[in-house]
């Protein structure tokens, strides 16, 4: 969930039960250049977070066929945390060579945003259409992403969506709450494990 004009992002982590235990905040401070925050399983060079510009990243995962050989999206992510502004960070994402799926949703703190999805060499660009800024787990940019999406995809993409325009106004309590919501069961914002494809994933 994404609200420009408050500069807030936020998400769900729920990639696996068992990784909950590596789940870990880093920090890195380097000698020169952004200061990060960042949430990630142990090990993980790059994911979700915060930089000492005020830049913040998400990230979902979308399920695709990828045909070339580029940067991890991990190293993409880590990157991204490593620019000043959403300006940087998209010069540096057109720059690296591609071949991964996800969604890349990032804003600085001029309010300046984009909602990217990467389907392997390609960036789709998703605009505001004044519905809501949400993603999930399926390619908003396709017109019928069957194959693309994880269980329930756009059902929670749909609820959010509903909610969107009062958590927004609320700020980061209302966020938590629509992050929260469990309203129909698996097909809930907030669901359980174990109803993902392939994964344990939501």
């Amino acid at each position: 969930v994404l609200v420009p004009e408050k500069r807030l992002l936020a998400q769900t982590w729920d990639w696996h039960p068992q990784t909950e235990d590596i789940l870990t905040f880093i920090e890195i401070e380097p000698k020169h250049g952004e200061r990060i925050l960042m949430l990630a399983e142990s090990g993980i060079i790059g994911k979700f977070g915060i930089n000492s510009s005020g830049l913040g990243l998400m990230l979902t995962i979308l399920f695709a066929p990828v045909a070339n050989i580029g940067i991890p999206v991990h190293l993409l992510l880590r990157r991204i945390l490593e620019s000043s502004s959403t300006a940087e960070a998209m010069s540096a994402i057109t720059a690296l060579p591609r071949g991964s799926t996800a969604s890349l949703t990032f804003c600085d703190r001029s309010g300046d945003w984009r909602m990217l999805e990467l389907a392997d060499q390609e960036i789709l660009e998703i605009e505001d259409d004044g519905t809501g800024l949400v993603h999930s787990n399926h390619y908003l940019s396709e017109k019928d992403p069957k194959e693309s999406a994880l269980p329930a995809s756009h059902t929670r993409v749909v609820k959010a969506k509903s909610l969107y325009r009062q958590a927004a106004e609320a700020g980061i309590p209302g966020l938590m709450k629509l992050l929260s919501n469990r309203d129909g069961g698996a097909e809930s914002i907030c669901r359980a494990y174990g109803q993902g494809k392939l994964f344990e994933v939501g």
